[in-house]
């Protein structure tokens, strides 16, 4: 699955030109099964960008750190998390098995990123995956 995997970020998220960088990964064995250019993520990133599902108030009040960047959580529900930096912001979609997470620029727009990541989102739960 990882090239169809490596082929739908590229072709629904990277390609919008509103995505900076963005990773899919598994949920349940934390495992990257796809990644943009030049952006990785460590188990344990991906581990707490897992576990903010789990208690979506905390999230909320906490907000999410990644990369050094502490993103605002402006919306959180039990599939979806979106957090801001200024005009800087994330993107997380969770799905049945996966995860995916966008983040995006300051000369972005956010509206394009939450719709291409909700739209390959929908896709991926239709999927079952």
């Amino acid at each position: 699955m990882n090239n169809q995997t490596q082929t739908l970020l590229q072709e629904c998220l990277v390609s919008t030109g509103h995505v900076e960088c963005c990773a899919i990964f598994r949920r349940k064995d934390i495992l990257l099964r796809a990644n943009s250019n030049g952006f990785t993520l460590s188990i344990q990133e991906m581990e707490d960008l897992s576990n903010t599902f789990s208690n979506l108030s905390e999230t909320h009040s906490r907000g999410i750190l990644l990369k050094d960047t502490n993103y605002k959580v402006i919306r959180a529900d039990k599939y979806s998390i979106y957090g801001k930096k200024g005009k800087e912001g994330l993107v997380m979609i969770r799905t049945s098995i996966l995860i995916i997470l966008a983040l995006y620029s300051a000369d972005m727009y956010p509206s394009i990123v939450v719709e291409a990541v909700e739209k390959l989102g929908d896709y991926l739960r239709e999927k079952g995956k």
